[in-house]
This record gives structure tokens, C-alpha cells and sequence, in this order.
């Protein structure tokens, strides 16, 4: 095996967003329950959101500009991630 896998460029990205989404998510989720923590755990859960939600942002920002440029594109940028991302 070893091999990448041949998923297209604009479904990986799309993929990207989503969990990206969804860290952004979890994060929001989490905040009420912060409120109620104390000492430790509350510092070790304010890391943890300030992670998730710099990751899902990084994510959302990277995979938006990904798709703008792989959809406005010249012909020559889309072949160029085509073939970076191994589609076809």
C-alpha cells in the first residue's frame, strides 16, 4: 500500500472546512461548560479551546482559499493542484 489516495482537490478541501467547522463546533460547545470548572482543569480547558479553535480557523481560512482559487482559477492553477493532490 503506502500510496496517497486519489481523492480530488476540491473534495478535500471541502473536508478540510467541515472539520474545521466542527472544531469551531466543539469548541462553542464547551464554553458553558468552562464557566462551571475550577482552578486546573479550567486553565487545561481554556488551552484546549484556545487549540481548537485556532486549528478550526487555520482550517476554514486554508480550505477557503483552496477552493476559491481551485473554482476562479486560470486553467493552469487547477491542473497545477490537480496534479499536486494526485486527481486526475
Amino acid at each position: 500500500m503506502g500510496g496517497r489516495l486519489n481523492i480530488p482537490p476540491h473534495v478535500a478541501m471541502l473536508t478540510r472546512l467541515l472539520v474545521g467547522l466542527y472544531l469551531l463546533y466543539a469548541d462553542y460547545s464547551v464554553f458553558d461548560d468552562m464557566l462551571l470548572m475550577e482552578g486546573t482543569k479550567r486553565f487545561l480547558l481554556i488551552a484546549v479551546m484556545i487549540i481548537f479553535a485556532a486549528a478550526g480557523i487555520l482550517l476554514i481560512v486554508t480550505s477557503a482559499i483552496g477552493l476559491y482559487r481551485w473554482k476562479f482559477g486560470d486553467k493552469k492553477d487547477k491542473q497545477n493542484m490537480d496534479n499536486e493532490n494526485g486527481g486526475a
